[in-house]
Order: C-alpha cells, then structure tokens, then sequence
C-alpha cells in the first residue's frame, strides 16, 4: 500500500480470530495489496522477513 495511501497507517479488520488458528498465518488481500495475518502471543513477526514463501520469526528464524 502506497504510503499515501489513506488507509496507510491504519488498523482494518479483515478477519475473524477463528478465521485464523493460534500460530498460524493466513494472507489475505486488502485495498490491492497482500497481508498476512496471524495469532501468535510470543512471536512479533512484523519484526521477521519472508524468504520464498515463507515468514521467518525474528527470534525462532
């Protein structure tokens, strides 16, 4: 998403919790753009990377 974008920045729901389990992710598509989604309590992936299709934890890898 552009960064000006106006819904950059913002928190939009785009699922319900039971729609993605606890430790998982699931991807979704947003305003054009692909997201990822996920229920971990110990994990802050938003910190990670992805390599090839998939997210690398900061702190598990």
């Amino acid at each position: 998403m552009r960064d000006d974008h106006p819904l950059a920045g913002e928190w939009l729901p785009v699922c319900n919790s039971a729609a993605v389990p606890d430790g998982k992710a699931r991807g979704f598509v947003v305003a054009d753009e692909r997201i990822v989604v996920w229920r971990d309590w110990c994990a802050q992936l938003s910190l990670g990377h992805v390599t090839g299709d998939q997210i690398v934890c900061p702190y598990h890898g």
